[in-house]
C-alpha cells in the first residue's frame, strides 16, 4: 500500500451531551432543542447547538492546532451552559450528562482532521472535482470541485481498484489506523456496557460509519498535495472531564502528527496469515486472522486488558515520534484517566463542570 505523507492542518471536534434532570433513582432527558432553540438552521451551525438528533446537544469549538485553545473553548461552552441552566427558573435543575449510551441515546466525541496528502490519486480526483466518499467505498464530489467535469471512466476504475485492494489510503483505512491507537483507550477508560451499546449502533472500529467526509474550505495550496477533511467517529463522548477530553484529543493528534508511522504499524499488524492474501482479504476473512490484535482480543469486559494493549501500541509509536508541546503531558493525563475511570463511570453522573471551570 502507498502510505502518503500526511500534513496536519487543524483539528476540530463536535462532542455531544444531554440535558437531564434527576428523577427518583434515574434521570429524565430534557430535549436539547427545548433549551437551545428549535431553529434547525441556526442550531446545526451554532457554537452550542443540535445535530440530526435534536434531543442531543453538541458543542462545536473552533478547529485549531493547539489543543489547549480547543479545550478552552469547550470549557467556555460547558461552564456558560451550566451557568445559564442554574440561573434560569425554567431550566434550573437540569444538568449536562456525557455518557456513551444513556436513556436510549448514543453520544459521540467526534474528532475532525483537516490534512494535506501527497497522494497522486487524490490529486487526480481533485482535478475532476471528485474524492472518496463516506468511509471510502465510493466516489463523491470534492469539497471545492464543481462536480460537472466529463466522466473519466479510466480514473473511476483506478479508484475502485484502490478501494478494493487497499493500494491507497481511503478514509476507512485511515480511520482503522486511528482506531489501532484509540480503540484500546476507548475500551480501557469508558464504561464497558454503555460503550458497547453505543458502538453497536455506529462508530465501531471496523465500521464504514467510523469515518465520514467533513466539509471545510481549503485554506491554501501546497504543491503536489491534496486537501482532505475527515471526521473520525469512533470515540464515545469525552466531555465528562477535561482530562478525558485532553487524552482523547491528544492521542488523536499524536496519531495525526505521525500518521505515516502509525499507518505502517497498523498495516504490519493487520497483515494476512496466508501467503499472497491482501490486507483487505485478511480483514474480511471469517476467522479474523488478519485483524489487528486489539480488535480481536478486546472482546471481554476487562479494562486492564485494553489498557495493556493501549500501552503496547503507544510504546511502538512513541520512539522517534513528533510530539508537539501541547502533548507533553499526555501520558500523565492518560494515567489519571485510568485511575479515575471507576469514579467517573461506576454510574452515570453529570459532567464535572467545576473541573472544566478551572481551565478558564
Amino acid at each position: 500500500m502507498h502510505i502518503p505523507k500526511m500534513k496536519l492542518y487543524r483539528m476540530g471536534s463536535d462532542p455531544e451531551a444531554l440535558f437531564v434532570k434527576p428523577v427518583d433513582f434515574d434521570w429524565i432527558i430534557t430535549p436539547a432543542y427545548d433549551i437551545i432553540g428549535r431553529d434547525k438552521k441556526k442550531t446545526t451551525a451554532s457554537f452550542i447547538g443540535t445535530d440530526s438528533r435534536p434531543v442531543i446537544a453538541e458543542i462545536r469549538p473552533n478547529p485549531s492546532r493547539n489543543l489547549k485553545r480547543h479545550l478552552y473553548e469547550i470549557a467556555y461552552a460547558i461552564t456558560t451552559t451550566a451557568d445559564y441552566l442554574d440561573s434560569s427558573a425554567k431550566w434550573k435543575g437540569n444538568k449536562l450528562m456525557a455518557y456513551p449510551h444513556i436513556l436510549g441515546e448514543n453520544l459521540g466525541g467526534h474528532i475532525h482532521a483537516s490534512m494535506f496528502l501527497d497522494d497522486p490519486l487524490y490529486l487526480k480526483l481533485k482535478s475532476v472535482g471528485l474524492t472518496f466518499g463516506g468511509g471510502g467505498h465510493y466516489l463523491a464530489q470534492y469539497n471545492g470541485g464543481t462536480g460537472d467535469a466529463p466522466r473519466n471512466r479510466e480514473l473511476e476504475t483506478e479508484v475502485m481498484q484502490a478501494i478494493q485492494t487497499r493500494s491507497h489510503i481511503t478514509p476507512l483505512v485511515w480511520g482503522q489506523a486511528m482506531s489501532w491507537l484509540l480503540t484500546p483507550f476507548e475500551k480501557w477508560v469508558q464504561p464497558w456496557v454503555a460503550r458497547e451499546q453505543r458502538n453497536a449502533h455506529y462508530g465501531a472500529e471496523m465500521s464504514p460509519d467510523a469515518v465520514r467526509l467533513g466539509t471545510s474550505k481549503q485554506p491554501f495550496e501546497i504543491p503536489k498535495m491534496a486537501y482532505v477533511h475527515w471526521e473520525y467517529r469512533l470515540p464515545s463522548t469525552w466531555l465528562q472531564h477535561p482530562w478525558l477530553a485532553y487524552a482523547y484529543l491528544g492521542i488523536a493528534k499524536l496519531g495525526l502528527l505521525n500518521m505515516k508511522k502509525l499507518m505502517g504499524l497498523y498495516l504490519e499488524e493487520g497483515k494476512g496469515q496466508k501467503k499472497g492474501q491482501t490486507v483487505a482479504e485478511a480483514f474480511e476473512a471469517p476467522d479474523g486472522l488478519g485483524m489487528p490484535t486489539q480488535f480481536t482480543i478486546l472482546k471481554h469486559g476487562d479494562p486492564s486488558e485494553a489498557g495493556a494493549a493501549f500501552v503496547r501500541n503507544m510504546n511502538r509509536l512513541l520512539p522517534g515520534a513528533h510530539v508537539s508541546r501541547d502533548l507533553l503531558n499526555l501520558m500523565g493525563v492518560v494515567e489519571k484517566c485510568a485511575a479515575r475511570r471507576g469514579a467517573w463511570f461506576s454510574k452515570p453522573t453529570p459532567v464535572d463542570v467545576e473541573a472544566w471551570r478551572q481551565l478558564l
